[in-house]
């Protein structure tokens, strides 16, 4: 496996260890502090999300730019514009 790969699997399996260890550890210290955990950060996916494909063309832009972000991917090429400047 290549190392930039690898990078990338350790990341995301971080992130995935993170996003399911907080409100475990939350919920063994007291249960409705992991319930409050797990509904803020679902309200917040959906709050991404909904933005990305609902919002302005501002917001969607951010969001989805939010999200590549996280997934570590690359932004896209911008358009390239014609000589003639239609």
């Amino acid at each position: 496996m290549e190392p930039l790969a690898r990078a990338a699997w350790v990341r995301a399996a971080g992130v995935g260890a993170v996003g399911l260890g907080v409100p475990a550890l939350a919920w063994s210290v007291h249960a409705a502090l992991g319930v409050t955990l797990v509904v803020f950060e679902a309200l917040v996916a959906v709050v991404v999300v909904g933005a990305a494909l609902f919002g302005s063309e501002v917001i969607s832009e951010r969001a989805f730019r939010l999200l590549r972000w996280l997934s570590n991917r690359p932004e896209p090429e911008a358009p390239r514009r014609s000589r003639t400047g239609r």
